[in-house]
């Protein structure tokens, strides 16, 4: 597509109910928990969240038993809220981080507890599945937003060990800034992997709008609905907001727009009112 004269191309994660990247990493823990006879687990997080509604149905879906522990700091209630719901037998709800952490400590003697966000080796290693399905021949300017980092650290890692070289890699951060998921990328590469994760081929940005976390403007749903007509599904938490600010760092010239890619990572679920006209 063309984007204010930007071209683009725009790469969809295609998977049931859109949940893009997540499913691939929570079908990875669930094929590593099945080896250890593991059927039974706790997930946590905010209700509202793609994450929490993915990990619950895919794990729900396998007859596995899901104990969810939520945590949300408003009322808000979102389409993932109820399916995140829906597909947990047994809830917990919790007001603070210290009740949460209390919840945990008395589940884990029974159950599986997936690390918070699924951050582990498994879920690096699930992305790997996407990773094969492109052609890296057409691409020489990668962009993804970057949430948790585990979907950033899983494509540097498949690019080194597959000696591709030539691809530069653009993150976009939401929730945290540059300078603080720099720091935080650096620690989770060394304690996934033990290695120093080089930067070299990696550049972060921060928003250019609506920077906070899960804060979007209504420059955003225009943003977002002014692209329908070119069969471009967005919604303004991660995917607007990262190609909003990708047009505006290739118009000021910061990211080349050479073979320019944009990974669209899934998520739409909760704006569907979005795409009805």
């Amino acid at each position: 597509i063309f984007i204010n004269s930007v071209p683009i191309t725009v790469l969809y994660d295609f998977s049931p109910l859109h949940f893009g990247t997540k499913l691939r990493k929570a079908a990875q823990i669930y094929k590593t928990l099945s080896s250890k006879n593991i059927s039974e687990i706790v997930i946590y997080g905010n209700p509202n969240s793609n994450y929490m509604a993915c990990f619950c149905t895919y794990f729900q879906s396998k007859g596995w038993k899901v104990v969810s522990v939520f945590y949300s700091k408003s009322n808000y209630k979102n389409l993932n809220y109820w399916i995140s719901l829906k597909n947990s037998n047994q809830v917990f709800w919790v007001n603070s981080k210290q009740e949460r952490n209390f919840v945990l400590e008395e589940l884990k003697s029974k159950y599986f507890i997936i690390p918070k966000y699924g951050t582990c080796l498994d879920s690096l290693f699930g992305v790997f599945s996407l990773w094969k399905q492109i052609n890296w021949n057409n691409y020489e300017n990668f962009v993804l937003d970057v949430g948790s980092g585990i979907t950033l650290l899983s494509l540097l890692h498949y690019l080194e060990i597959h000696s591709i070289n030539h691809v530069k890699i653009i993150g976009i951060c939401i929730g945290r800034s540059k300078q603080k998921l720099t720091l935080d990328l650096q620690n989770l590469y060394f304690v996934l992997l033990n290695k120093v994760l080089d930067f070299s081929k990696l550049s972060l940005f921060d928003p250019v709008i609506d920077s906070r976390f899960g804060k979007y403007s209504k420059t955003l749903l225009e943003y977002s609905k002014s692209l329908l007509s070119e069969g471009i599904f967005l919604e303004p938490i991660y995917s607007a907001k990262s190609l909003y600010t990708l047009e505006r760092l290739v118009l000021s010239k910061q990211v080349a727009m050479k073979n320019l890619a944009y990974l669209h990572q899934g998520g739409i679920l909760p704006f569907y009112k979005n795409f009805i006209s």
